[in-house]
């Protein structure tokens, strides 16, 4: 009924006018694809002239739609999947039905780049501020820039400063989820046509995941403060540079949430309170805190000489991150007061110091994990493109990449030890430092076969190395090092039938290293063990095809594309599996001690998949004031053959569903001197939905000549999937999501005032459940205990949400 109700409310928009973008001198602009321009083939092209699927989203749509995080960027681009996790320290993307495991680490299914350097994806998760466009390259890339992936990339350009004309821009938003965001610049013409800059500044603070704790008077919030100097320096009509520093931090806390697990199986029922899964609470006593610092310096420098342009892309991006996440996920210490062993005055050093920054207290009942993660990534890219064609026939692109990331992870993790209900609190050092080194040389040419045919061709070299190091306490693994050489290769064919119609077909590989995951901390591993850590490098070829048509004066665009990808060994991670983890524990007046015990873990495996999926996109003009636009995205992607990691108690070769809390002992004569059972798969390669569809409507009326009236709307809908074949809890059953907004502006942009309803009919949906409760191991002596829940660990949709927006702006903006 929502859906329905969500496609009669956007009918109701449709039908009674237009949306129309607005441009400098106020009058109304197309908006549609036949006005954007995108930069894929790293050239200015109109989208609907690049033989590939493209889904651009402009700083008009951003504002238009406050999308002020970016993660919102997927409400408007169907088939996108974007992930951050709750510790802070990663993100991704998921996009043509593979997903990318944000914690299993290796190089993403899509890259991210800023300014058109490679950048880790939690940088620009961080804040979405100043943005000039946003855009989707779906398919393989790397043989035009940056880093080679399988699925994708997503490229973001900040706001450049005008060179001619002074001008200042301030947005500002407040919400019932007592959310607050105020973006802000300034642009500064130096010295007119040569010299200017431009200085951005973004604040946001609301409820993070809206999650509180039925044990704790603690307020979950996430903060936000960023500011970014730009300069544009053009001294000459052939060399331009520009040149950009961002800096940002953030800092957030929340609970898990939690439901219970007779929501889902009214058969098990528990003393416990009951949870709703949309009540929004955890129940521990601790929390999940960190804060963030990003800092960031672009720079991109090009000459123009003889049809030619050289082009240099640098950039330099350092984070830093401290966290600390409660361990007692099914809180069985609440209310006692550990003691620790390691240091009677406070805790570990590392953990001590997160702490005190977090307000933890020694003796609150709680154990913790502390995680301080530090990393640089260094790149320099050197490109050489024909502006002209060579010959009249031909055009072409050589370039090379050398990219540095550095990496330390210090974390200490807490143990209870002895018995409840005052055990004591013992603590492990981990050590992770790593780098990953990757040098590229990289070409593309494109062949002009009369005035309507361009067939182009691309390779990649890759010369790739790896290391790292992972230790326990005084146990060690093996180092880790990897080095691999491997070549990728893009072609494609393009025709234009008319000047509105044309047509494409491509074909591209792609190459990515092998998967090294971390989390496993046990100190004494089986080689089955080990081979859910560490997989085989992946390797994929896809192929597409498609059609971009205009009509009816290019008011109405279509285009609509099929593809099919085949990938060997990718990297899948499934849920979280019981194994047998052997701990190594400093005990004062004892020793090192190596004890079992039952742990939880997401392992990796290497496994055949095989995708196909079909993109549409529309936009129609219908009059002047009345735009509307359906995009349209579907991806089966199959695992095919597989063999995973499983939690397997009965040994029936298929995955337990709801094991509950699991014993040592079961666990190893389950698994054995393998510490982990693994079972065959076949079943879907990612947890997204196999489609989704994207409408977007606005209609614009003046009021009188300096104020016009908008309505504007944006439904999204969603199927019923399944995510883990043999455990229904985590189905989500098909759903829609509704926005809309009102609101009066400036004819010619000066001011914008609106209000606006997010998920207007507060669509609640389960979307993940954990595989069994919550947990809390405690180590008795020579073996651990561990103490179940009635709870699982869950997400939802995000609540209904109120909000009111002012933008203000004059000159350039």
């Amino acid at each position: 009924m929502q859906a329905l109700a969500g496609v009669a409310t956007i009918a109701i928009i449709g039908s009674t006018g237009t949306a129309f973008a607005q441009s400098a001198n106020g009058g109304a602009a197309v908006s549609s694809s036949e006005d954007i321009i995108v930069t894929a083939r790293r050239k200015d092209e109109r989208l609907q002239d690049v033989p590939t699927t493209i889904n651009a989203v402009t700083a008009d749509t951003i504002g238009k739609l406050n999308l002020r995080e970016f993660k919102d960027i997927q409400a408007v681009v169907p088939g996108l999947q974007l992930t951050n996790a709750s510790n802070g320290f990663s993100a991704g993307a998921t996009v043509r039905g593979v997903k990318f495991d944000i914690d299993a680490g290796g190089l993403p299914a899509v890259e991210f780049y800023l300014n058109d350097a490679p950048m880790e994806a939690n940088i620009l998760f961080a804040a979405m501020y100043d943005v000039g466009q946003v855009e989707l390259l779906r398919g393989p890339q790397g043989t035009l820039r940056g880093r080679a992936s399988p699925s994708g990339s997503i490229t973001v350009t900040s706001r450049k400063p005008n060179l001619q004309d002074y001008g200042a821009m301030v947005n500002g938003t407040v919400n019932s989820n007592s959310g607050q965001n105020v973006q802000a610049a300034v642009n500064l013409p130096i010295v007119k046509d040569i010299l200017a800059v431009r200085v951005a500044g973004y604040y946001d603070r609301n409820e993070a995941n809206r999650v509180y704790s039925l044990n704790s008077p603690v307020s979950p919030y996430a903060r936000t403060e960023s500011y970014r100097a730009s300069a544009r320096f053009e001294p000459t009509d052939t060399i331009s540079a520009n040149v950009m520093y961002q800096s940002t931090k953030r800092r957030q806390r929340g609970f898990d949430q939690l439901a219970s697990i007779s929501y889902f199986d009214p058969s098990q029922q528990s003393t416990s309170r009951y949870i709703d899964p949309f009540d929004r609470l955890g129940i521990t006593d601790g929390y999940r805190s960190n804060v963030q610092k990003f800092d960031v310096l672009t720079w991109n420098v090009d000459w123009r000489f003889a049809g030619q342009k050289l082009s240099y892309v640098g950039s330099r991006s350092v984070q830093n991150i401290r966290g600390v996440s409660a361990s007692d996920q099914a809180n069985v210490l609440h209310g006692t007061t550990p003691r620790n062993l390691t240091d009677p005055v406070g805790f570990d050093p590392v953990c001590s110091t997160n702490q005190r920054l977090f307000g933890f207290a020694p003796t609150n009942g709680e154990f913790f994990q502390c995680t301080n993660t530090r990393q640089t990534q260094d790149t320099q890219e050197l490109r050489l493109a024909s502006e002209e064609r060579v010959f009249g026939m031909f055009s072409y692109i050589v370039g090379g990449m050398i990219n540095h990331v550095s990496q330390s992870n210090d974390l200490t993790a807490e143990t209870a030890f002895g018995a409840l209900p005052t055990p004591s609190i013992i603590t492990s050092g981990i050590v992770r430092p790593g780098r990953r080194n990757e040098n590229a040389l990289f070409g593309n040419v494109t062949a002009y076969i009369g005035s309507s045919t361009e067939l182009s061709g691309g390779v990649r070299y890759i010369h790739y190395e790896e290391s790292s190091r992972f230790s326990v306490g005084s146990t060690s693994d093996p180092f880790y090092s990897t080095k691999n050489n491997a070549v990728i290769y893009t072609a494609s064919l393009k025709h234009n039938f008319t000047d509105d119609i044309m047509a494409y077909g491509t074909v591209g590989s792609s190459w990515r290293p092998g998967l090294n995951v971390v989390g496993d901390l046990s100190a004494r591993k089986s080689d089955l063990e080990r081979s859910f850590i560490t997989t085989a490098p992946e390797k994929s070829t896809s192929y597409e095809i498609g059609v971009k048509t205009s009509w009816f004066n290019r008011r109405l665009t279509v285009n609509a594309s099929a593809f099919h990808q085949d990938f060997t060994n990718y990297g899948y991670r499934g849920p979280a599996v019981w194994y047998v983890n052997y701990s190594s524990v400093q005990i004062p007046g004892v020793g090192t001690l190596i004890l079992p015990g039952a742990a939880t873990f997401n392992f990796v495996s290497a496994v055949p998949v095989k995708v196909d999926g079909v993109e549409i996109e529309t936009n129609f003009q219908a009059t002047h004031r009345w735009n509307l636009g359906v995009n349209f995205s579907y991806a089966n992607g199959r695992v095919k053959n597989g063999r995973i990691a499983c939690t397997d108690l009965n040994g029936d070769g298929i995955p337990d569903a709801n094991p509950g809390a699991v014993t040592v002992a079961q666990l190893q004569t389950a698994a054995g001197a393998n510490n982990v059972s693994s079972c065959a798969y076949n079943g879907p390669s990612s947890t997204a939905p196999k489609w989704n569809m994207v409408f977007q409507s606005e209609y614009a009326l003046p009021v009188s000549d300096k104020m016009d009236a908008y309505l504007r709307g944006l439904l999204n809908l969603y199927p019923s999937y399944i995510q883990e074949p043999s455990y229904s809890f985590d189905d989500v059953r098909g759903y829609s999501q509704l926005n809309l907004y009102a609101g009066l502006r400036s004819p010619n942009g000066a001011w914008d005032l609106s209000i606006f309803a997010k998920n207007l009919l507060n669509t609640q949906r389960v979307l993940s459940a954990t595989n069994g409760g919550v947990t809390t191991s405690i180590q008795t002596g020579l073996s651990a205990t561990t103490y179940g829940s009635s709870y699982l660990g869950i997400t939802t949709t995000a609540p209904r949400e109120f909000g009111l927006n002012l933008r203000v702006a004059f000159g350039s903006r």
